[in-house]
């Protein structure tokens, strides 16, 4: 099922491949949190009209939900009253100041890539790097990374670069784990002495969540 959930001013349309009219609007809450890495913390509510939220033990089809339809994020505030949800978003990876709020182009990455585990985050944090330092995936959608993905512990991500489209430079990154170590290898054209290597421990880069 798809729906378009509404972020105070922002729209943002996602697709369920596991749910349907019969789950609780508690278990669509849940599956909302898992993409969207924000929300994890947020005491929030969903509404059909802005404005009264839904009860979260009742089932969507006695709302009557139904594919395309909007739904609203709410933010409950400090004093009990309701609001529609503000992501005061950084722009860039570099602006990000805690582990709750991320740019919008981490939650695209999320929404199409569909993480599964740490070392795929962090492959998507390796890939947002590039993309904001003017990269461009080597591929029609740049935030799907599904097709770089060769295994679990193995991806291959190409890109071209905007500044060098008529040089035709292409360079890759291979990025392997093994065990918890992530390596990275780049190459600058296939034929080009112009490579480098990066490894590092995923746990340096890795922020536990406490329940």
């Amino acid at each position: 099922m798809k729906f378009r959930f509404k972020f105070n001013c922002q729209t943002y349309s996602i697709t369920f491949d596991d749910i349907n009219d019969e789950i609780t609007i508690l278990e669509l809450k849940n599956k909302i949190k898992k993409r969207f890495l924000s929300l994890r913390k947020s005491n929030f509510h969903l509404s059909i009209d802005g404005i009264n939220k839904l009860d979260e033990e009742k089932k969507m089809s006695e709302y009557n939900l139904h594919t395309r339809d909007v739904i609203h994020i709410l933010n409950e505030i400090n004093n009990g009253s309701i609001s529609s949800l503000s992501l005061d978003q950084p722009l860039t990876l570099e602006e990000v100041r805690d582990f709750h709020t991320y740019p919008l182009l981490m939650h695209r990455l999320v929404e199409q890539s569909h993480p599964q585990d740490d070392f795929d985050f962090i492959v998507l944090v390796i890939h947002a790097l590039m993309l904001e330092s003017g990269f461009q995936m080597d591929a029609e959608n740049d935030y799907d990374l599904n097709i770089a993905r060769k295994s679990s512990t193995f991806y291959v991500i190409r890109y071209r670069h905007k500044l060098c489209e008529e040089e035709r430079i292409r360079c890759s990154l291979a990025i392997m784990k093994t065990d918890s170590l992530v390596t990275i290898d780049g190459v600058v054209n296939s034929i080009s002495q112009a490579c480098g290597k990066l490894s590092f421990n995923i746990s340096n880069y890795l922020h536990t969540q406490k329940e």
